[in-house]
């Protein structure tokens, strides 16, 4: 709620605030000086008053949290083709042509670290400052860049570093107009999802809920959309391209024909075609696509891991989709900032608001193989709210049932250790399915 109003809160817990191990909160700012803890346990909805420095007498008449949230202007871009252009170019001149995707997103978010937010195009003063940045880190972070040489021209600011390169985006950016847009097949966090033909092949369009993109906002956009189409794998739905045109900002991708695996699971009926060697196949696709992700260099890591973002073709091969979109969803109850996910599926750290990896996707992967072994949806007694302070504070888990294989409960816990650690690889998951799944019988192989 306090999102949704542009109010900066955070999640915390503690006797400090509190004055119990066990309990919750979430601390509202208000105002500059004063903030208040809302209890989301004890008495959900009471406010109080901490004793924070923050809470000086100055601050006695606080205004209105509904009040419409100031917004600072920023620099509207009407030719996005060429700044979609300008975006490309503006990798390859430092050699990132996204063959390491991951290390094009470390090095584009250390150069809008230090621009300002209304800023269009880096100048050389900014590049000169970024490279000497990244070049004086290197050697604490092996991973924070592979690309380390800079031509002394360019980091001098005495050459202009685009000058002399082309680069065709072509591939990447599709025509509205070659879209023939049909019937609406789903919607989530980051817009509508629509059928559709594109040259005669069945795609599926992802509009985005915001079209309204500044500079900085839309290089995101294409930051994402350049990782997703270098990445090729059979368990990641496939990128064909990208809408880069306002009011129809789109990623168009491959159509799978049976939905979500979310919707599979729990539409009626769901038992009679999902027995527990299929749904174990299932898993074992999620595992196969989430450990070609982690296995990229750095690895890319999901965030908003759940069945909603998994998509079944008609052969019930499972694919790993929307791991582009995390950053780019419409904020939820907690800061966009730190979790673009659904608290169901949320490893706890993350719903803490803690730093997190590569294990918060180890843990929602837990709960999808529960959802594919119980055929029932995560938490579906709780509200989100409730969610987060049962996970998140209170460290509970989902009950699995005893009908559930032994051996697929113990890689349903540790899958979920409190401890992010504890949690094993991708590798080690699929090392641990393979022996139980047996070949399907013929019957199951196919279906009308």
């Amino acid at each position: 709620m306090a999102d949704s109003i542009n109010l900066p809160c955070r999640i915390v817990r503690g006797c400090k605030y509190c004055k119990a191990a066990g309990a919750a909160s979430c601390l509202v700012r208000f105002s500059t000086d004063r903030e208040y803890l809302v209890d989301l346990i004890g008495n959900p909805g009471l406010l109080s008053e901490p004793d924070s420095l923050l809470n000086g007498l100055s601050s006695m008449f606080i205004s209105s949290p509904l009040w419409p949230p100031k917004h600072n202007s920023v620099d509207v871009v009407h030719n996005f083709k060429s700044l979609a252009k300008q975006y490309f170019l503006d990798c390859k001149s430092l050699n990132l042509m996204f063959n390491d995707p991951a290390a094009a997103i470390d090095l584009d978010a250390a150069m809008g670290s230090n621009r300002g937010p209304n800023s269009s195009h880096a100048t050389h003063s900014d590049l000169q400052t970024t490279l000497s940045h990244i070049k004086g880190d290197a050697g604490r972070d092996g991973n924070f860049i592979r690309q380390r040489s800079f031509p002394e021209d360019i980091l001098s600011g005495q050459r202009d570093p685009f000058s002399d390169v082309s680069l065709s985006i072509e591939d990447l950016i599709i025509p509205w107009s070659e879209l023939a847009v049909k019937e609406k097949i789903g919607a989530g966090s980051f817009g509508t999802v629509h059928r559709a033909d594109w040259n005669g092949s069945d795609v599926a369009v992802k509009i985005l809920m915001d079209q309204d993109l500044h500079p900085e906002r839309l290089k995101e956009f294409l930051r994402e959309v350049a990782i997703m189409k270098s990445l090729r794998h059979p368990n990641i739905v496939l990128l064909m391209g990208a809408v880069t045109q306002p009011p129809n900002l789109s990623i168009v991708t491959e159509y799978l024909s049976r939905g979500s695996l979310y919707r599979l699971l729990h539409r009626h009926g769901a038992r009679e075609n999902l027995d527990e060697r299929r749904c174990l196949s299932m898993a074992f696709d999620v595992a196969k696509g989430m450990n070609y992700l982690h296995k990229r260099n750095p690895p890319i890591v999901h965030r908003d891991l759940k069945s909603p973002n998994l998509l079944v073709d008609k052969k019930y091969t499972v694919k790993v989709c929307d791991f582009g979109l995390s950053r780019l969803k419409a904020n939820t109850f907690l800061s966009s900032k730190t979790a673009a996910g659904t608290p169901e599926w949320m490893a706890p750290e993350v719903l803490r608001d803690e730093p997190s990896n590569e294990k918060s996707d180890v843990y929602s992967f837990a709960v999808i193989l529960w959802e594919l072994m119980t055929l029932q949806k995560p938490w579906s007694n709780l509200n989100p709210a409730q969610v987060v302070a049962a996970v998140g504070f209170r460290g509970r888990r989902p009950e699995i049932p005893s009908s559930v294989d032994p051996k697929v409960a113990a890689i349903i816990e540790s899958c979920w250790a409190k401890e992010p650690w504890r949690r094993p690889s991708f590798a080690t998951i699929m090392e641990s399915l393979k022996p139980l799944i047996k070949t399907l019988p013929p019957q199951l192989q196919e279906e009308n």
